[in-house]
């Protein structure tokens, strides 16, 4: 199904957010603009009540987003948000990773999964739910051709989970991101053809699991399902227009290959959000490497430096006392160095 992007809808929020047939969700700017985002059909729903989160500057422009909770109802079995799981259907977001990505693995498999998740410290909006239920994640084979495979049905190479109050402890009482790693039991071995990683939604009605979604993606990578019906490409449908690449970063395990090449090693190092505001998160995504990483200024000044980090790690820094401007993030693993820009605005 298409989900259809009306007239003046400028950013469609950091998380992934969408209505299904015949819902409707409600985002205004801090202009006050009121805009709207929904589908063709008419389905019946239940009532609906809300939360209003603000400032999701991880993955869009500063905005107010109004996310609908469903009451329970005889057309409303799951409950939840607009976004994460909820009575409209959505139970997994996957995110997909090509195979030139990890050439130089021989043996290439996932240890681990760290995903980023929302949840507004002040009112509690976002990701919650009773704290033994679940939160899944899930490795596929696939393609962005054809989704994960096969469509209608995919078999999992690989499943963990973690519990929700496990998640939820990574938030603080003033940080709206929880970063969270799912650990496999034991290293899920993947195609050098490609991958998805997918996020299993909690389906208890109340619990929600909102996903960051990464700002101003210059290539789209995510598939959706509303299991037991077919997976879509999230971009079609969405009508074409935007790019999904969801924060959701698999750790590739580094045994069977000696050595690695710049253009290799760039693609197991993430920094979200960015732009950012100075605090931003340096995401490593190889299991068994160690690295230093300097942050240079637009002159080559050292700004920050760190030695000896783990790889398959994420490292929160804080450039907050900068000027806004141009930086870069130098990774630098044995005889080779990657550079990743960082802009900061204020």
């Amino acid at each position: 199904m298409i989900k259809k992007l009306l007239t003046g809808l400028a950013v469609f929020t950091a998380v992934v957010s969408f209505a299904q047939s015949g819902r409707t969700a409600k985002d205004s700017n801090i202009s006050g603009t009121v805009n709207s985002i929904s589908s063709s059909s008419d389905a019946k729903v239940a009532a609906l009540s809300c939360d209003t989160v603000y400032n999701f500057n991880l993955g869009a422009p500063t905005t107010t987003l109004t996310l609908y909770t469903a009451s329970t109802g005889t057309a409303c079995t799951t409950g939840g948000y607009v976004v994460g799981n909820n009575c409209y259907g959505m139970t997994q977001f996957a995110n997909y990773t090509a195979g030139p990505q990890y050439s130089a693995l021989t043996s290439p498999s996932v240890t681990a999964c760290f995903v980023f998740f929302y949840k507004n410290p002040t009112t509690g909006a976002g990701t919650k739910g009773v704290g033994t239920n679940t939160i899944g994640l899930r490795i596929y084979n696939g393609s962005m051709t054809t989704g994960p495979t096969p469509t209608a049905a995919p078999v999992a190479l690989g499943a963990t989970s973690a519990p929700i109050s496990s998640v939820l402890a990574t938030f603080s009482s003033t940080n709206n991101v929880g970063q969270y790693k799912f650990n496999f039991a034991t290293p899920v071995s993947v195609t050098t053809g490609g991958y998805f990683s997918s996020v299993v939604l909690p389906t208890t009605i109340g619990d929600t699991a909102v996903i960051w979604q990464q700002k101003s993606a210059t290539s789209t990578a995510a598939w959706e399902t509303d299991a037991p019906g077919p997976w879509g490409d999230m971009k079609a449908d969405w009508g074409g227009t935007i790019n999904f690449q969801l924060c959701v970063f698999p750790v590739m395990g580094c045994s069977g290959f000696t050595g690695i090449k710049e253009n290799e090693l760039a693609s197991f190092f993430n920094i979200v959000p960015n732009p950012s505001n100075g605090e931003f998160t340096l995401v490593a995504q190889l299991s068994g490497l160690t690295f230093d990483y300097n942050v240079t200024n637009s002159i080559g000044q050292v700004v920050l430096a760190k030695k000896s980090v783990n790889g398959g790690s994420v490292t929160d820094i804080n450039l907050s006392s900068m000027p806004a401007g141009l930086y870069f993030v130098n990774v630098v693993s044995g005889n080779n160095t990657i550079t990743k820009k960082l802009v900061i605005t204020k």
